[in-house]
Protein backbone atom coordinates (compact mmCIF):
# COMPACT_ATOMS: atom_id res chain seq x y z
CA UNK A 1 0.00 0.00 0.00
CA UNK A 2 1.40 3.44 -0.88
CA UNK A 3 2.58 5.42 2.13
CA UNK A 4 1.91 9.10 2.73
CA UNK A 5 5.47 9.76 1.61
CA UNK A 6 4.90 7.94 -1.68
CA UNK A 7 1.70 9.90 -2.25
CA UNK A 8 3.53 13.19 -1.59
CA UNK A 9 6.22 12.31 -4.09
CA UNK A 10 3.61 11.28 -6.67
CA UNK A 11 1.77 14.56 -6.16
CA UNK A 12 4.97 16.55 -6.54
CA UNK A 13 5.78 14.68 -9.75
CA UNK A 14 2.34 15.42 -11.14
CA UNK A 15 2.66 19.13 -10.37
CA UNK A 16 6.13 19.27 -11.90
CA UNK A 17 4.93 17.50 -15.03
CA UNK A 18 2.33 20.22 -15.43
CA UNK A 19 5.03 22.89 -15.24
CA UNK A 20 5.80 22.37 -18.97
CA UNK A 21 9.56 22.27 -18.60
CA UNK A 22 12.18 21.49 -16.00
CA UNK A 23 15.27 21.53 -18.19
CA UNK A 24 15.95 25.19 -18.96
CA UNK A 25 19.11 24.63 -20.98
CA UNK A 26 22.78 23.58 -20.81
CA UNK A 27 25.35 25.71 -18.97
CA UNK A 28 29.10 25.24 -19.31
CA UNK A 29 30.93 25.47 -15.99
CA UNK A 30 34.71 25.26 -15.52
CA UNK A 31 35.54 22.66 -12.86
CA UNK A 32 39.25 22.55 -12.01
CA UNK A 33 40.16 23.65 -15.51
CA UNK A 34 37.75 21.33 -17.32
CA UNK A 35 34.81 22.81 -19.24
CA UNK A 36 31.85 20.75 -18.02
CA UNK A 37 28.33 20.83 -19.44
CA UNK A 38 25.76 20.96 -16.66
CA UNK A 39 22.06 21.80 -16.95
CA UNK A 40 19.86 24.46 -15.40
CA UNK A 41 16.72 22.89 -13.95
CA UNK A 42 13.69 24.67 -12.51
CA UNK A 43 9.93 24.20 -12.23
CA UNK A 44 9.46 27.02 -14.73
CA UNK A 45 7.81 27.15 -18.13
CA UNK A 46 10.76 27.28 -20.51
CA UNK A 47 8.89 29.61 -22.89
CA UNK A 48 8.79 32.28 -20.16
CA UNK A 49 12.63 32.44 -20.29
CA UNK A 50 12.91 33.00 -16.55
CA UNK A 51 16.15 30.99 -16.79
CA UNK A 52 17.80 31.26 -20.22
CA UNK A 53 21.19 29.73 -20.97
CA UNK A 54 23.74 30.41 -23.71
CA UNK A 55 27.12 28.73 -23.54
CA UNK A 56 28.70 29.88 -20.27
CA UNK A 57 25.97 32.41 -19.43
CA UNK A 58 22.72 32.16 -17.47
CA UNK A 59 20.19 35.00 -17.74
CA UNK A 60 17.49 35.38 -15.08
CA UNK A 61 14.25 37.33 -14.99
CA UNK A 62 12.53 38.19 -11.70
CA UNK A 63 10.31 35.43 -10.37
CA UNK A 64 10.16 35.83 -6.61
CA UNK A 65 10.47 32.56 -4.71
CA UNK A 66 11.20 30.31 -7.69
CA UNK A 67 14.72 28.92 -7.81
CA UNK A 68 16.94 27.37 -10.44
CA UNK A 69 19.52 24.64 -9.83
CA UNK A 70 22.36 22.94 -11.64
CA UNK A 71 21.66 19.37 -12.67
CA UNK A 72 24.00 16.75 -14.10
CA UNK A 73 21.75 15.64 -16.97
CA UNK A 74 19.10 17.25 -19.21
CA UNK A 75 15.70 15.98 -18.10
CA UNK A 76 12.23 17.36 -17.51
CA UNK A 77 12.05 15.90 -14.03
CA UNK A 78 13.70 16.83 -10.76
CA UNK A 79 14.84 13.59 -9.10
CA UNK A 80 17.20 13.98 -6.20
CA UNK A 81 19.90 12.09 -8.10
CA UNK A 82 20.11 14.77 -10.80
CA UNK A 83 21.03 17.71 -8.59
CA UNK A 84 24.75 18.23 -9.19
CA UNK A 85 26.90 18.09 -6.05
CA UNK A 86 29.78 20.45 -5.33
CA UNK A 87 32.35 20.43 -2.55
CA UNK A 88 33.73 23.84 -1.54
CA UNK A 89 36.37 23.11 1.10
CA UNK A 90 39.66 24.82 0.15
CA UNK A 91 38.24 25.86 -3.19
CA UNK A 92 37.52 29.04 -5.12
CA UNK A 93 34.19 29.95 -6.73
CA UNK A 94 34.20 32.73 -9.32
CA UNK A 95 31.77 34.18 -11.85
CA UNK A 96 30.85 37.34 -13.74
CA UNK A 97 27.64 39.08 -12.74
CA UNK A 98 25.60 41.88 -14.32
CA UNK A 99 23.48 43.87 -11.85
CA UNK A 100 22.74 46.75 -14.22
CA UNK A 101 19.00 46.01 -13.99
CA UNK A 102 18.83 44.93 -10.34
CA UNK A 103 17.69 47.98 -8.42
CA UNK A 104 16.96 48.86 -4.81
CA UNK A 105 14.94 46.25 -2.89
CA UNK A 106 15.72 43.58 -5.49
CA UNK A 107 18.02 40.64 -4.77
CA UNK A 108 20.13 38.61 -7.21
CA UNK A 109 21.39 35.51 -5.43
CA UNK A 110 23.77 32.66 -6.15
CA UNK A 111 23.97 30.35 -3.18
CA UNK A 112 24.62 26.79 -2.08
CA UNK A 113 22.45 24.56 0.12
CA UNK A 114 23.24 21.17 1.67
CA UNK A 115 20.09 19.56 0.27
CA UNK A 116 18.39 17.25 0.82
CA UNK A 117 17.27 17.73 4.38
CA UNK A 118 16.02 14.98 6.64
CA UNK A 119 12.86 14.19 8.56
CA UNK A 120 12.90 13.47 12.29
CA UNK A 121 12.74 9.71 11.60
CA UNK A 122 15.90 9.93 9.49
CA UNK A 123 14.23 9.67 6.08
CA UNK A 124 14.91 12.09 3.25
CA UNK A 125 12.69 15.19 3.34
CA UNK A 126 10.79 15.86 0.11
CA UNK A 127 9.61 19.28 1.33
CA UNK A 128 6.18 20.86 1.11
CA UNK A 129 6.65 22.98 -2.03
CA UNK A 130 6.11 20.88 -5.19
CA UNK A 131 7.98 23.47 -7.26
CA UNK A 132 11.08 22.94 -5.08
CA UNK A 133 11.38 19.16 -4.60
CA UNK A 134 14.05 18.08 -2.09
CA UNK A 135 14.91 21.74 -1.43
CA UNK A 136 15.96 23.04 1.98
CA UNK A 137 17.78 26.09 3.30
CA UNK A 138 18.59 27.97 6.50
CA UNK A 139 15.19 29.72 6.46
CA UNK A 140 13.21 26.51 6.08
CA UNK A 141 11.55 27.33 2.77
CA UNK A 142 9.35 24.34 1.94
CA UNK A 143 9.38 23.31 5.58
CA UNK A 144 12.88 21.77 5.65
CA UNK A 145 16.05 23.22 7.21
CA UNK A 146 19.65 22.72 6.09
CA UNK A 147 22.99 24.50 5.83
CA UNK A 148 23.35 27.40 3.40
CA UNK A 149 26.07 29.64 2.01
CA UNK A 150 25.17 32.78 0.04
CA UNK A 151 28.00 33.80 -2.29
CA UNK A 152 25.96 36.89 -3.13
CA UNK A 153 22.63 38.38 -2.24
CA UNK A 154 22.79 41.76 -3.87
CA UNK A 155 21.76 44.58 -6.15
CA UNK A 156 23.39 47.72 -7.52
CA UNK A 157 23.65 49.28 -4.06
CA UNK A 158 25.24 46.54 -1.98
CA UNK A 159 25.84 42.82 -1.69
CA UNK A 160 25.96 40.45 1.26
CA UNK A 161 28.00 37.27 1.67
CA UNK A 162 26.54 34.94 4.28
CA UNK A 163 27.27 31.42 5.51
CA UNK A 164 24.59 29.94 7.79
CA UNK A 165 25.26 27.23 10.37
CA UNK A 166 22.68 24.83 11.82
CA UNK A 167 22.36 22.85 15.04
CA UNK A 168 23.15 19.47 13.47
CA UNK A 169 25.50 18.28 10.75
CA UNK A 170 24.43 17.95 7.12
CA UNK A 171 22.87 14.55 6.50
CA UNK A 172 20.93 14.60 9.77
CA UNK A 173 17.65 16.01 11.06
CA UNK A 174 17.98 19.75 11.75
CA UNK A 175 15.66 21.74 14.02
CA UNK A 176 17.33 25.16 13.93
CA UNK A 177 19.59 27.23 11.67
CA UNK A 178 21.14 30.65 12.17
CA UNK A 179 18.94 32.67 9.82
CA UNK A 180 20.92 35.89 10.10
CA UNK A 181 24.09 33.95 9.45
CA UNK A 182 27.63 35.26 9.72
CA UNK A 183 26.96 38.03 7.23
CA UNK A 184 29.21 40.67 5.75
CA UNK A 185 27.91 43.59 3.71
CA UNK A 186 30.19 45.35 1.23
CA UNK A 187 28.60 48.77 1.92
CA UNK A 188 29.49 48.43 5.59
CA UNK A 189 33.05 47.45 4.66
CA UNK A 190 33.47 50.59 2.54
CA UNK A 191 30.60 52.80 1.26
CA UNK A 192 32.66 53.73 -1.81
CA UNK A 193 33.68 50.20 -2.75
CA UNK A 194 30.51 49.33 -4.65
CA UNK A 195 27.70 51.45 -6.07
CA UNK A 196 26.00 52.44 -9.37
CA UNK A 197 28.38 55.33 -9.98
CA UNK A 198 31.83 55.86 -11.49
CA UNK A 199 33.07 57.29 -8.17
CA UNK A 200 33.03 53.80 -6.61
CA UNK A 201 35.75 51.19 -6.97
CA UNK A 202 33.20 48.80 -8.53
CA UNK A 203 30.64 50.60 -10.72
CA UNK A 204 27.70 48.21 -10.49
CA UNK A 205 25.99 49.63 -13.56
CA UNK A 206 28.41 47.38 -15.44
CA UNK A 207 29.43 43.70 -15.11
CA UNK A 208 32.16 42.65 -12.69
CA UNK A 209 33.65 39.41 -11.41
CA UNK A 210 33.26 37.84 -7.98
CA UNK A 211 36.09 35.62 -6.72
CA UNK A 212 35.34 33.87 -3.44
CA UNK A 213 37.70 31.54 -1.57
CA UNK A 214 37.01 29.03 1.20
CA UNK A 215 40.49 28.49 2.61
CA UNK A 216 41.52 25.57 4.80
CA UNK A 217 43.90 25.83 7.74
CA UNK A 218 47.47 24.55 7.17
CA UNK A 219 46.49 21.05 8.34
CA UNK A 220 43.53 20.91 5.92
CA UNK A 221 41.16 20.00 8.73
CA UNK A 222 39.20 23.21 9.36
CA UNK A 223 37.76 26.06 7.34
CA UNK A 224 39.96 29.00 8.32
CA UNK A 225 38.95 31.92 6.10
CA UNK A 226 36.36 33.13 3.57
CA UNK A 227 37.48 35.94 1.28
CA UNK A 228 35.61 37.80 -1.45
CA UNK A 229 37.35 39.79 -4.18
CA UNK A 230 35.46 41.95 -6.68
CA UNK A 231 37.20 42.67 -9.98
CA UNK A 232 36.22 45.18 -12.68
CA UNK A 233 38.96 45.96 -15.16
CA UNK A 234 41.95 47.12 -13.13
CA UNK A 235 39.79 47.91 -10.07
CA UNK A 236 39.54 45.44 -7.19
CA UNK A 237 38.06 45.33 -3.70
CA UNK A 238 38.56 42.48 -1.23
CA UNK A 239 37.33 41.69 2.26
CA UNK A 240 36.89 38.81 4.70
CA UNK A 241 33.53 37.30 5.54
CA UNK A 242 32.87 35.81 8.96
CA UNK A 243 36.23 36.45 10.62
CA UNK A 244 35.07 34.31 13.55
CA UNK A 245 37.18 31.15 14.05
CA UNK A 246 34.50 29.31 16.04
CA UNK A 247 31.83 29.96 13.39
CA UNK A 248 34.19 28.92 10.59
CA UNK A 249 35.03 25.73 12.46
CA UNK A 250 31.31 24.97 12.79
CA UNK A 251 30.92 25.45 9.03
CA UNK A 252 33.65 22.92 8.20
CA UNK A 253 31.48 19.76 7.87
CA UNK A 254 29.16 21.54 5.45
CA UNK A 255 32.00 22.90 3.32
CA UNK A 256 33.55 19.42 3.20
CA UNK A 257 30.20 17.90 2.23
CA UNK A 258 27.95 18.20 -0.80
CA UNK A 259 26.35 21.48 -1.88
CA UNK A 260 23.73 22.22 -4.53
CA UNK A 261 24.20 25.45 -6.52
CA UNK A 262 21.05 27.59 -6.52
CA UNK A 263 20.02 30.74 -8.42
CA UNK A 264 17.28 33.18 -7.49
CA UNK A 265 16.15 36.68 -8.49
CA UNK A 266 13.66 38.10 -6.04
CA UNK A 267 12.70 41.09 -3.89
CA UNK A 268 9.56 43.10 -3.29
CA UNK A 269 9.11 46.08 -1.00
CA UNK A 270 11.70 48.46 0.39
CA UNK A 271 10.76 47.36 3.90
CA UNK A 272 11.30 43.65 3.28
CA UNK A 273 14.78 44.16 1.77
CA UNK A 274 15.99 46.75 4.30
CA UNK A 275 18.11 44.06 5.98
CA UNK A 276 20.28 44.08 2.84
CA UNK A 277 20.30 47.56 1.33
CA UNK A 278 18.75 49.72 4.07
CA UNK A 279 22.16 51.10 5.19
CA UNK A 280 22.84 52.44 1.68
CA UNK A 281 19.90 54.86 1.78
CA UNK A 282 18.48 53.61 -1.53
CA UNK A 283 14.71 53.90 -1.77
CA UNK A 284 11.82 52.35 -3.65
CA UNK A 285 10.34 48.92 -4.14
CA UNK A 286 11.75 46.30 -6.49
CA UNK A 287 10.23 46.75 -9.95
CA UNK A 288 9.75 43.12 -10.91
CA UNK A 289 9.04 43.59 -14.61
CA UNK A 290 12.25 45.61 -15.09
CA UNK A 291 14.52 43.32 -13.07
CA UNK A 292 16.93 40.86 -14.70
CA UNK A 293 20.48 39.67 -14.19
CA UNK A 294 23.07 37.28 -15.58
CA UNK A 295 25.72 34.97 -14.17
CA UNK A 296 28.45 33.86 -16.57
CA UNK A 297 31.85 32.16 -16.79
CA UNK A 298 31.25 30.15 -13.61
CA UNK A 299 34.34 28.38 -12.32
CA UNK A 300 35.19 26.25 -9.29
CA UNK A 301 38.79 25.29 -8.69
CA UNK A 302 40.84 23.65 -5.96
CA UNK A 303 43.28 25.93 -4.16
CA UNK A 304 45.96 23.45 -3.14
CA UNK A 305 48.47 24.04 -0.36
CA UNK A 306 49.51 27.60 -1.21
CA UNK A 307 46.27 29.19 0.00
CA UNK A 308 46.31 27.25 3.27
CA UNK A 309 49.89 28.32 3.95
CA UNK A 310 48.77 31.96 3.82
CA UNK A 311 46.50 31.45 6.83
CA UNK A 312 47.98 32.79 10.05
CA UNK A 313 47.23 30.60 13.04
CA UNK A 314 46.81 32.54 16.29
Amino acid sequence: MPTAGHRAIALASAVLSAASAIHQGPLTVNLDGVSTELHVISAANRSSELFATSGTSLHLKWDGELRGFLGSAPMDEMPLSNYHNFSLFNKEVSYDIDLGKVGCSCNAALFFVSMPGFNQDGTLAQGQDPSLPWYCDATGIGGVLCWEHDTIEGNQYTMGVTPHKCNANPGTYITECHQRGCQSNVFEEDPKAYCPDSSCTIDTRFPFRIVQRYIADPTFTTLARITTRLVQGSSTFEWDTCAQPDYLQALTPAFKGNWTMTFQLWGSTEKTMAWLDGPTGCTGDCVAEETETSFSNLAIRSLGEAAAEDVVVV
